[in-house]
């Protein structure tokens, strides 16, 4: 229940059913020509490959630094496009990763997955309801793009946006020859089970 503010598609009366079934039953409702399918199942190790390689386009929109990171394996394995967002309190920032465009993927900033409780959850420091919102936004901006063939976010850029100022600025992403995933000699070649 303390998601509501920022989940849109879901009510009160939604409280214990399944997510990812509710979100087809609502899209498919707004617009009956959509196609969508629902995975009531945790994304891992086992089967990101496989459900990315039917796909197009890849959008993360979860809260787990675990989760982010075994997205970044798989598409990158899957040779499929992603488009990132993260938040944090009030500001958030977005990224997009097309292969083969020598962009740094996850692990060329962070090479290991960062340690669970090193940032605050939005339940324990809190989030804007709007925040999740406007970075959806811009992902779904990113992806129309993307489809349009129109010019994504440039390469090796995050964007940052603090929604309190309402300062918002790109920075350059380094990508490291020595990436684990994405480097010169890779040691990354396969999702195993330390992506569970």
């Amino acid at each position: 229940i303390s998601n509501l503010h920022r989940q849109p598609l879901y009510s009160a009366a939604d409280i214990g059913k399944s997510k990812a079934e509710l979100a087809v039953d609502r899209i498919t409702h707004l617009n009956p020509m959509v196609k969508a399918t629902a995975y009531p199942f945790f994304l891992n190790a086992h089967n990101a490959f496989l459900l990315f390689s039917s796909y197009d386009l890849i959008l993360d929109c979860t809260d787990n630094f675990k989760t982010k990171f075994l997205i970044n394996d798989a598409a990158y394995l899957a040779k499929k496009p992603v488009v990132r967002a993260s938040i944090y309190q009030f500001e958030g920032q977005l990224q997009t990763y097309p292969p083969g465009r020598g962009d740094a993927c996850l692990r060329c900033l962070w090479e290991k997955v960062p340690q669970e409780g090193c940032v605050g959850t939005c339940q324990e420091v809190g989030v804007l309801g709007t925040v999740p919102g406007f970075f959806g936004v811009l992902q779904a901006n990113e992806a129309i793009k993307f489809f349009l063939e129109m010019p994504v976010l440039g390469p090796n850029q995050g964007l940052f946006s603090d929604r309190i100022h309402y300062a918002q600025h790109t920075i350059t992403l380094e990508r490291r020859e020595n990436c684990p995933l994405c480097g010169k000699e890779p040691s990354i070649h396969a999702l195993t089970d330390r992506h569970s």
